[in-house]
């Protein structure tokens, strides 16, 4: 792709972000884009010194922290209440912010890992993204959950049956297989919790 998938994407969101808002200036939407397709993926280290090349890049344009969708804004604000997560804490903020960038990584990714210790909030961070993007149009949302622990990797996984020389397939891949099959209907999400 000689390292232009990135920029593809910004384009792709800024075509959408073109269509959904045709009266936003070009210059807020150009930075809504770049924002949106590269926040999820920087360190926080990297958060300032990408904040930095924003504003060297569009001097006097909008404040990169403060662009946002307001359809995305009042749906993320509807989940965090729904589940009682809306509060002023630091904790509070910084979970928002992350349920942010996943939600914006989600517009344009296929496929995310949400990982972290036990007792993060990884499940209702799930439960909280899936209900904000149905609130903003997408389609029904399916979780189908395993413990990858509890089973072996031949059960897992599958694997080739010796007598017969047959394949076996295992859960996860017969559940990968039933997701893509309604893959039209529906959202589906893989918890391997």
């Amino acid at each position: 792709d000689f390292g232009l998938r990135s920029l593809v994407l910004v384009l792709r969101r800024a075509a959408a972000g073109r269509f959904a808002e045709p009266k936003e200036a070009e210059q807020t939407i150009v930075v809504r884009a770049l924002r949106e397709v590269n926040i999820g993926m920087l360190t926080i280290d990297d958060h300032p010194l990408f904040v930095g090349l924003m504003h060297d890049f569009f001097p006097g344009g909008p404040n990169v922290d403060k662009v946002e969708q307001p359809a995305r804004v009042e749906a993320l604000r509807e989940a965090t209440e729904f589940f009682k997560l809306d509060g002023e804490s630091i904790m509070a903020v910084r979970w928002a912010e992350k349920l942010k960038m996943l939600v914006t990584t989600l517009e344009h990714r296929q496929c995310i890992a949400l990982v972290g210790p036990t007792l993060s909030g990884k499940s209702t961070m799930l439960e909280c993204a899936m209900r904000t993007r149905v609130t903003l149009g997408g389609n029904k949302k399916v979780v189908y959950r395993m413990n990858p622990k509890a089973l072996s990797p031949e059960q897992l996984f599958g694997m080739l049956d010796p007598a017969t020389s047959d394949w076996v397939e295992g859960g996860f891949s017969a559940t990968w297989r039933k997701a893509c099959r309604l893959a039209l209907y529906q959202d589906s999400w893989l918890g391997l919790d």
